[in-house]
């Protein structure tokens, strides 16, 4: 029994977030991301039209799972410096995490 076409798609998403973030979007390709999902490119090309739509797609997806704690860290209810603080403290347990996963920091601090 195949994936599901959500399933396919999430796969598609979530391995070329990990594979971009632990490289860069410039040394990672079509054929990486569908070998390291093991999904054939005929479905990488049913949902995204191009490796850009997709790169898209996963900052929109990585937005709406960080909105909720940027909103906190950056609520106009601390200030200013305490936003900073907060915002420091964020990218900081973040990039710990990525160093915990992959053995080195990976990506843009800030993303």
């Amino acid at each position: 029994m195949g994936r599901s076409p959500t399933d396919t798609k999430s796969k598609l998403l979530l391995t070329a977030a990990d594979l971009i973030w632990q490289s860069s979007y410039g040394n990672v390709s079509v054929d990486d991301i569908c070998k390291a999902a093991d999904i054939k490119k005929g479905s990488f090309y049913y949902y995204f039209s191009s490796k850009a739509e997709l790169a898209v797609a996963t900052m929109e997806e990585s937005f709406v799972s960080y909105e909720l704690e940027i909103m906190n860290v950056l609520s106009p209810n601390l200030p200013p410096i305490q936003r900073f603080e907060a915002l420091a403290d964020f990218v900081y347990e973040k990039q710990q995490q990525a160093y915990a996963k992959y053995g080195r920091v990976c990506g843009c601090p800030c993303a």
